[in-house]
């Protein structure tokens, strides 16, 4: 099933109000880098990789 892609500031969005609906920051990561590492276990052949992560808070989820 598609999934719309939400633009830098509908996302930044969607984060403030999960934490203000009580949403912890640090799961809110946890949850984007676990449904990262679904998607690609679902598309590729099962191998070691590499995340590589930028500065600031984009790390966290990586």
């Amino acid at each position: 099933m598609p999934r719309e892609i939400l633009s830098v500031a509908e996302m930044a969005a969607a984060d403030r109000a999960a934490v203000e609906r009580g949403a912890p920051t640090p799961v809110l990561m946890e949850r984007a880098g676990e449904a990262v590492a679904r998607a690609v276990r679902a598309r590729y052949v099962h191998r070691p990789v590499v995340i590589w992560c930028g500065p600031g808070d984009n790390g966290g989820d990586g």
